[in-house]
């Protein structure tokens, strides 16, 4: 089947050749009614030279590889990439690239080291965004080596220094949960804090967690969003103290979210969470932690209540738990179960 008109052609081209398909599109025409054109590029099968016509027409960029920008490249690579990425994933990516608005605009030929670098000493963030940058920025330049735009990756010399320890993680005392629990009606979202205190999920995974993985009958949250071998489909029974609290937001909330927004319209995002409620609890009660604490507090009161090493690794998602067991055997919800309600 023929492509429309000024869609672009694959071709095969003649010789012994490692990528001997060559995509090109029409650009304009000479004075004498001649097309002119621009090559995408050289792929190794016809396939991929398809797809890359494909994506080239859906989403039109610059093809002079001279003049193509930051921000033009991480778009196709972005376009490319994205779909295989968890929701969580293309989340922090996305927070990462809205930080790379002074080199957006420069030309992937002319960016060396020295703007890279200057580009991130100048950020003033902390050391976990600046590793979680240098990544986007690493792929996006071994993306531009693999379609010969650029002949050095300059991303590799990005230095960002050692990360600083700004704050020993501290766990919830039983009388600051118990000032929680105390509180609830207090406040819209203290019951989260608690659900997170006794589940060890992530801010990120509760936030993201779907009312269809939790199971009211079972009594069991499953989480999904993990894409690490560790933490994929994990299972966490609902300990008794918050199985109102999950039965609550699970009644009230209008969407498929477990836990909606205030206005119960939309999925909550972590920094309005963290501004708005989460903060604001911390403060009104003279606290003094961030949303993984709830996480090292879960972990914390399972270990000192004498729970299975097995099992808190199998419910935090996270097989380098500092607990003496070499052998990760299979556990029944049953005994997951046993060991959580081993905490009050």
């Amino acid at each position: 089947m023929r492509n429309p008109n000024n869609y672009g052609s694959v071709f095969k081209l003649s010789g012994n050749r490692r990528k001997p398909w060559a995509v090109r599109v029409t650009t304009g025409w000479s004075k004498d009614y001649k097309q002119q054109y621009k090559y995408l590029g050289y792929y190794t099968t016809r396939k991929d030279a398809m797809q890359a016509l494909a994506e080239y027409n859906t989403n039109p960029y610059n093809i002079d590889e001279s003049e193509i920008t930051f921000g033009e490249l991480h778009e196709r690579w972005k376009n490319k990439h994205f779909k295989d990425l968890s929701v969580n994933t293309i989340k922090t990516y996305n927070t990462a690239f809205n930080y790379c608005k002074p080199i957006l605009n420069l030309k992937m030929t002319e960016i060396k080291t020295v703007h890279l670098q200057n580009f991130i000493d100048d950020l003033n963030k902390n050391h976990g965004t600046l590793m979680i940058l240098k990544n986007v920025i690493n792929q996006v330049f071994e993306y531009a080596m693999k379609l010969d735009i650029i002949q050095k990756d300059y991303s590799k010399f990005i230095n960002v220094g050692k990360r600083k320890v700004l704050k020993e993680k501290s766990v919830f005392t039983d009388a600051e949960i118990d000032l929680l629990w105390d509180n609830l009606q207090n406040f819209k979202y203290a019951d989260t804090i608690l659900i997170m205190i006794y589940t060890g999920m992530r801010i990120g995974e509760l936030l993201s967690l779907m009312k269809q993985d939790v199971d009211l009958i079972e009594q069991t949250i499953t989480v999904k969003e993990s894409k690490t071998a560790a933490g994929r489909n994990r299972v966490i029974p609902i300990h008794p103290r918050i199985k109102e609290l999950i039965h609550i937001r699970y009644e009230h909330s209008n969407i498929d979210n477990l836990i909606a927004s205030a206005t119960n319209k939309t999925s909550l995002e972590y920094v309005n969470y963290l501004r708005h409620f989460f903060a604001p609890v911390m403060k009104s009660l003279k606290m003094n932690h961030t949303p993984h604490d709830c996480r090292h507090t879960f972990a914390t009161r399972l270990n000192d209540a004498g729970g299975n090493a097995t099992a808190i690794k199998k419910m935090i998602g996270h097989e380098s738990f500092t607990l003496t067991e070499k052998v990760y055997t299979h556990k029944k919800i049953d005994e997951l179960r046993k060991a959580l309600e081993l905490v009050n």
